[in-house]
């Protein structure tokens, strides 16, 4: 009986605690600043990081690495992303531009630059590596500036306001590519959670490259049977809902080209005519 009434007053003395207790007004969170680049359509910005990229890839000449420089720069300017973040990410890759430099260097014909155990390194094929290495940096620079400009959700509401017109004949291929996007964040935390538990059972992951690579195969496995087990529910829970990807749906906001839109596409495709006007 004892325990039962002091129960009672400590939940009495409870109750006139919170009566009695102020509570804070929620303080609203700030708005976040949507900057010039995040806010063109993503049909733009992947129509100019498609253009860059070809621009890129199918031109060496300096006007072309000049023009792809510019215009990367100006994204860099009007968008949060800064130049440092973007030289931190080449990183990732500079061994694999050394070797592709070094290769190049080795095996072109031209004037000789200087000879080393018998290989002989020549002018021509040290400007052919740089030229490569510039071109390589650029297209991970394009890319770098779309992913972190453009979520997920606009990425696949540009592609299916593209697609919508063929919805009948290519709905699939719509959803196969929705559902791919989807599923790429997805094991990115998948992958992170496994590494995650692994350090905590006193796993040595991030000590040397070898060890890194040991993790990267161990951790498929888990990786893929979790992607195969989402992919079984997701499949399940769209023919549960009886999902036809080729009927008409209405969507909740419709995407718009605004004038900034066209003028950047204007821009982008007059340098992309001028490199190729150049170089014929």
């Amino acid at each position: 009986m004892r325990r039962e009434i002091d129960a009672a007053l400590i939940f009495l003395q409870e109750i006139r605690y919170f009566q009695h207790q102020r509570l804070q007004p929620e303080m609203p969170k700030p708005s976040r600043n949507i900057t010039f680049v995040e806010g063109l359509d993503p049909r733009t910005k992947f129509f100019v990081a498609f253009l860059l990229a070809a621009q890129t890839l199918l031109f060496s000449s300096i006007e072309a690495i000049a023009t792809t420089s510019l215009i990367i720069l100006l994204a860099v300017i009007a968008s949060r992303v800064t130049m440092l973040k973007l030289i931190v990410r080449v990183r990732t890759i500079v061994w694999f531009l050394i070797i592709i430099t070094s290769v190049n260097m080795f095996t072109v014909s031209g004037d000789i630059l200087f000879e080393l155990e018998g290989l002989i390194a020549t002018k021509e094929g040290l400007a052919l590596g740089l030229r490569l290495s510039v071109k390589i940096v650029l297209l991970l620079w394009c890319s770098l500036l779309f992913v972190w400009n453009t979520s997920i959700e606009s990425v696949l509401e540009g592609i299916e306001t593209v697609f919508r017109p063929l919805r009948k004949r290519f709905g699939s291929v719509t959803l196969l590519m929705s559902i791919t996007l989807n599923f790429v964040p997805l094991l990115i935390r998948t992958a992170q959670r496994i590494k995650t538990a692994q350090i905590a059972r006193g796993a040595d992951i991030d000590s040397n490259f070898f060890r890194q690579v040991r993790f990267a195969f161990s951790a498929s496995v888990p990786l893929f049977a979790a992607a195969f087990r989402s992919s079984q529910q997701l499949a399940l829970a769209m023919e549960a809902r009886c999902y036809d990807p080729s009927v008409e749906r209405s969507v909740y906001s419709k995407l718009k080209m605004e004038r900034s839109d066209w003028v950047v596409g204007a821009g982008t495709v007059s340098g992309f005519l001028f490199v190729t006007a150049r170089s014929i």
